[in-house]
């Protein structure tokens, strides 16, 4: 950035009010202090004091002594119209309280320091039932960061009777006519609202499980292809060569997913000839019957990825019933919810994301959306971390067949 563009005050309070009407600005973040703000646009300090001024001024933020200055509101075309706004700045950049693209952090009184913002209500668009345990882990991941912030949060299932999806204009009239601001809508959902031909009535963003197509809606989503990209190529730095992958089939009509393709391409590019992935249905009989039916055959693998903890218990029986000892006989590495239980007797090696980091995401991307009354596209994936444990590596592994 010129710093001709920030020498002035006004100049460098319309950078700063450009970057409040984009993600990760929030109602209730807080910003870096005076002195590394200046560090950040290399001006001297009292330009940034009469910037953030001039905007405390317009009710654009909040000055709390002896705590710092908060975002009170967002900026929209429909309140401030007509203000120039020049230059720009990594939004990121500005705010104490965001660590990298991956990780966002919110201070669990922030709604009380933003002033009396009206709270919201939101709401979660989901195919499934309110007993289906995914729904119930993105129901308390997502509720949790509402409560703190004072918002509603509820569930709206959106299928007929017999459990079929909504047509797309009976989405649009369900969201239409209901009391919430804004929802979070899953992967199948989503896909459904790809189809509208209108815009839609009240905000709506995206959350999956895994890596997803948001289309020209913002969403956010665990990163499960960069997921199997790290388990197969921790899997092969141990010194495998023969690596399968065990994964959970979204449907019983689906023979070939996205996150197969994603594992054939890993293997691929690792110049490996071995390949052999099984997909399963949710269940541990159903996953115990794939992995049996994959280590028993004459082509064997040296290692498994397990692409769902979903599918973990099912693979571990398995692994229990034929006598094969993980870090010894087999490598194995399994993709987890942060806090979920892998079986018991194993220091698992282990790919894990955090479920409440995401649903804090999916809140405060959606309340930011419903703030600044704006569409937005884009979406924001967050990449799992690799805890080593004892399972990846293989003692007894036998180069002869790759």
């Amino acid at each position: 950035m010129s710093t001709l563009t920030t020498q002035h005050p006004v100049h460098l309070k319309a950078v700063l009010r450009n970057a409040l009407a984009k993600p990760p600005a929030a109602v209730g973040r807080r910003l870096k202090s005076e002195p590394a703000l200046a560090s950040v646009f290399s001006v001297p300090r009292w330009r940034v004091r009469e910037a953030i001024r001039g905007l405390v001024d317009e009710g654009l933020l909040l000055q709390e002594r002896g705590s710092g200055t908060y975002v009170k509101r967002i900026p929209s075309e429909e309140l401030d119209a007509g203000i120039r706004t020049v230059g720009a700045i990594a939004p990121q950049k500005l705010f104490a309280d965001f660590s990298s693209d991956e990780e966002l952090t919110i201070t669990s009184n922030v709604r009380r320091r933003a002033g009396k913002a009206r709270p919201l209500r939101l709401e979660y668009l989901t195919v499934f039932r309110g007993s289906h345990i995914a729904v119930q882990r993105w129901m308390e991941a997502m509720g949790r960061q509402c409560e703190r912030f004072g918002y509603t949060f509820g569930l709206r299932v959106a299928t007929h009777v017999d459990d079929t999806l909504l047509s797309t204009r009976e989405l649009i009239e369900l969201i239409e006519k209901s009391k919430a601001d804004g929802f979070v809508a899953d992967a199948y959902v989503l896909q459904q609202l790809q189809q509208a031909d209108c815009p839609l009535p009240k905000a709506v963003i995206g959350i999956a499980g895994m890596s997803a197509e948001p289309g020209h809606f913002q969403a956010v989503f665990v990163d499960s292809d960069a997921a199997i990209a790290m388990g197969v190529r921790h899997l092969f730095n141990a010194g495998h060569r023969r690596i399968a992958m065990v994964g959970l089939k979204r449907s019983q009509e689906i023979e070939n997913d996205q996150e197969q393709s994603e594992y054939q391409r890993v293997i691929g590019r690792l110049g490996l000839e071995y390949q052999n992935c099984r997909l399963t249905l949710p269940g541990v009989m159903e996953a115990k019957a794939a992995a049996i039916d994959l280590l028993s055959g004459p082509d064997r693998p040296d290692a498994i990825y397990v692409a769902d903890d979903f599918v973990m218990n099912g693979v571990s029986e398995a692994i229990l019933q034929l006598g094969l000892r993980p870090g010894v006989d087999l490598g194995l590495i399994s993709f987890a919810l942060r806090g979920s239980s892998l079986p018991p007797g194993h220091d698992w090696s282990r790919l894990e994301f955090d479920l409440g980091l995401l649903g804090r995401m999916a809140v405060e991307t959606l309340a930011h959306q419903i703030e600044s009354k704006a569409t937005a596209s884009g979406s924001a994936a967050l990449r799992p971390a690799w805890y080593p444990g004892t399972t990846h590596t293989r003692s007894s592994i036998d180069h002869a067949g790759g």
